[in-house]
């Protein structure tokens, strides 16, 4: 199976939309801005509701990271851990997305690799 999956640099999402993991260690009022806003569906599997993102916010705090199928484009899985400054602010996150059947199969190393990434990345740029 093949899926086109192209994002331009011009376009802008929403941080609900392209980084729950963002959105999940930015400070409280941030969150509620976000949330009191209209909420977007990108495909019928898109969490619309302020509550149940919240909920969704609080379980990607809980894991340390955000797997996502099918909420912004259809087949499309992705993978996210937060990357903190020496704060304990986040700075950023490094996701990878790929086909949902592809990157199903192999879930765990993904997340693996991804985590061990994201705890090593603040120290080799001096962030720590």
């Amino acid at each position: 199976m093949s899926i086109r999956f192209i994002i331009d640099a011009y376009w802008r999402f929403p941080l609900y939309a392209t980084s729950g993991v963002i959105l999940a260690y930015s400070p409280e009022t941030l969150q509620e801005t976000v949330l009191s806003e209209p909420i977007t569906a990108f495909t019928n599997h898109s969490i619309t509701d302020p509550e149940q993102l919240r909920l969704r916010l609080e379980e990607i705090r809980n894991l340390g990271y955000e797997i996502s199928s099918n909420m912004r484009d259809i087949e499309v899985t992705g993978i996210a851990a937060p990357i903190f400054q020496n704060d304990g602010n986040v700075l950023a996150s490094v996701s990878l997305i790929g086909s949902s059947e592809r990157m199903e199969l192999h879930v765990d190393r993904w997340l693996a690799l991804l985590l061990q990434m994201t705890q090593e990345m603040p120290r080799l740029n001096g962030f720590l």
